[in-house]
């Protein structure tokens, strides 16, 4: 069974996406619920990037190597791989450079991801994305490839997260642990 940790934007999306794909999954969120999770049903967890990894229900998961995936990696495994993704990070200017890249390719390109728009929301979709990532969306990343990676800068950012500028590094550049000879 799917966790959906969190219940922002991009976990309302999946669970759409689930309930069409009539796939099990439960939600937990801390502002919304206190239901009892049963580890021991629990396949896959979700996490919202707003949710701390030092939550009870990420420790726990750890200590039962229960699998901790991003909305993006999730996409990823789910996703037309017929499409060619363009992610893009970095500190500032993720936005204003994705944005740019979507004038630039026109109406033939979808664009998501962190700049407010869940990706969900293209899942059935035929176009080429566009993809603004983000530190918590990496960080919980194993298979994700792009065709296309822009990274526009990095600097100390999202330390209560991350605990420290190197660990904030490593999530921004764990986009690229796939990366291929073929790829941009």
């Amino acid at each position: 069974m799917i966790l959906l940790l969190g219940y922002g934007i991009s976990n309302q999306s999946i669970s759409k996406y689930l309930d069409n794909s009539l796939r099990d999954y439960i939600i937990y969120d801390d502002k919304l619920s206190k239901i009892n999770i049963s580890f021991n049903d629990i396949d896959l967890i979700i996490k919202s990037g707003s949710i701390s990894n030092n939550h009870f229900v990420i420790l726990e998961a750890k200590k039962r190597n229960i699998e901790i995936i991003s909305d993006l990696e999730f996409f990823y495994r789910e996703y037309d791989k017929c499409r060619r993704i363009i992610a893009v990070t970095g500190t500032n200017g993720k936005s204003t450079t994705v944005s740019l890249i979507k004038n630039i390719i026109g109406k033939n390109i979808e664009l998501g991801g962190n700049i407010g728009i869940p990706l969900f929301d293209f899942i059935k979709g035929k176009k080429d994305l566009i993809i603004e990532t983000s530190s918590y969306m990496n960080e919980y990343l194993q298979s994700f490839h792009a065709k296309y990676y822009v990274i526009t800068n990095i600097y100390p950012n999202h330390l209560e997260h991350h605990n420290s500028y190197t660990n904030y590094i490593k999530a921004k550049l764990n986009f690229l642990k796939n990366i291929q000879k073929n790829d941009y």
